[in-house]
């Protein structure tokens, strides 16, 4: 409902029977989403009348681009094998893929090695680090443990598994 107005959205859901429901949480600027919506959002739309309908259209575009990484690293996951040490892969395999797509094929197999426990700990930004890691050069093993799950780089394999004596994994 990216591309709608408040009002819309409103309508919306009263046409579709569903009784619209505000959020507490929306009115506490102290969180970064309220704050924009209320101060923010309001001189933007001043600015540029047409914010809503373009913001709309660049969620679904975003969307779009999600779901091409999601089906890539669907594809990938596919060329790894689960061994006695956890998910693992050629690295040559990973290297060549773009960050994005071997974050996310790291974040599904960390997600799996933790039983899906301690989603919340994996910031994409230290993703991503592993990734460049993985899509560069590698001269010694590293090891990067995020939540409960444990990622190994060495120069020829990836190995992803739920960390040694963690309860998650």
């Amino acid at each position: 409902m990216l591309g709608q107005s408040r009002a819309d959205a409103v309508e919306i859901c009263r046409s579709a029977g569903w009784v619209w429901r505000e959020d507490a949480s929306n009115a506490d600027t102290t969180r970064m989403r309220a704050a924009l919506r209320t101060r923010v959002v309001p001189l933007l739309r001043e600015l540029s009348p047409s914010l809503t309908v373009r913001a709309g259209a660049a969620g679904e575009l975003l969307a779009d681009a999600a779901g091409l990484v999601r089906d890539r690293a669907a594809e990938l996951e596919a060329k790894g094998r689960v061994g006695a040490e956890g998910e693992e892969w050629e690295r040559s395999t990973l290297a060549s893929e773009r960050s994005v797509v071997v974050g996310e094929v790291l974040r599904r197999a960390m997600s799996r090695a933790c039983r899906g426990l301690r989603t919340d700990r994996r910031p994409a930004r230290s993703l991503l680090r592993i990734a460049a890691l993985i899509r560069g050069e590698v001269h010694n093993r590293k090891v990067f443990q995020l939540g409960g799950a444990e990622v190994v780089v060495t120069g020829t394999r990836v190995v992803v598994r739920g960390r040694p004596g963690d309860q998650a994994g």
